[in-house]
């Protein structure tokens, strides 16, 4: 794809990359400039994101495309149809589906909608063979359930499960997908996704792009009455 768009005069190759491609540190939120740095952890989704992120930035520095990496946090909003792995904490929370809700599993999110611009701003502002992490703030996953709950007019669940008892149902959704070969939304590295990369800093998109996200709680809520009204629809 990069050897067709170096023949091509394009403006901007604008990659959707991933957050999980910025390292891990400790005392300090990350940036841009974290080299990704736990490849022994990583499953094979995140190494092929570090991969073809990396292999664009060699393009970009070599002048072949005029390419810019956006490290785009997990998104909520409407539109999740299958829905995501984490999606699927705010439609079942909204939907009264999910007995329970999680603590110490937080990570970086952002509104879908605001992601989408900051592609879009990129396109503009984007300095090649740059970097730039797409999140609106890192939020706990029992906040995420329980604001879908209350935006689908739901008391938020009562039980409580910690971060290794989610481990425990990850591992049943890993082995199942081995013994199916079918993909399952909850496995031990949708898990380890939830929690395991640091909190991050996102000025440089606001200072460079000019991007201003709206808060992601907002788009949860919109994400938890998408939910809704899809399952109204089914029933009218």
């Amino acid at each position: 794809m990069l050897d067709v768009a170096a023949r091509q005069p394009l403006r901007k190759f604008v990659f959707t990359s991933s957050v999980a491609t910025i390292g891990r540190v400790e005392g300090r939120r990350a940036t841009e400039g974290d080299a990704f740095n736990w490849s022994r952890r990583a499953p094979e989704y995140v190494l092929s994101r570090v991969a073809a992120e990396n292999l664009l930035l060699d393009y970009s520095r070599d002048g072949a495309v005029s390419g810019v990496a956006m490290c785009v946090a997990n998104t909520y909003g409407t539109g999740d149809w299958q829905p995501t792995p984490h999606g699927s904490f705010v439609a079942g929370a909204a939907l009264g589906k999910m007995p329970f809700t999680v603590r110490g599993c937080r990570a970086e999110s952002v509104g879908i909608d605001d992601a989408a611009r900051a592609l879009a701003l990129a396109a503009d502002r984007g300095e090649v063979g740059e970097r730039y992490i797409v999140s609106e703030r890192s939020i706990d996953m029992g906040e995420i359930v329980a604001i879908a709950a209350r935006a689908a007019g739901r008391e938020p669940p009562r039980l409580v499960l910690r971060r290794a008892a989610l481990y425990g149902a990850g591992a049943v959704g890993s082995a199942r997908a081995a013994i199916t070969r079918r993909p399952v939304r909850l496995t031990v590295p949708s898990v380890r996704l939830m929690h395991f990369m640091s909190e991050m800093d996102h000025s440089k998109a606001e200072r460079d792009l000019n991007w201003r996200p709206r808060p992601v709680t907002e788009a949860i809520e919109e994400g938890a009455r998408f939910w809704v009204d899809r399952r109204a629809a089914r029933h009218s």
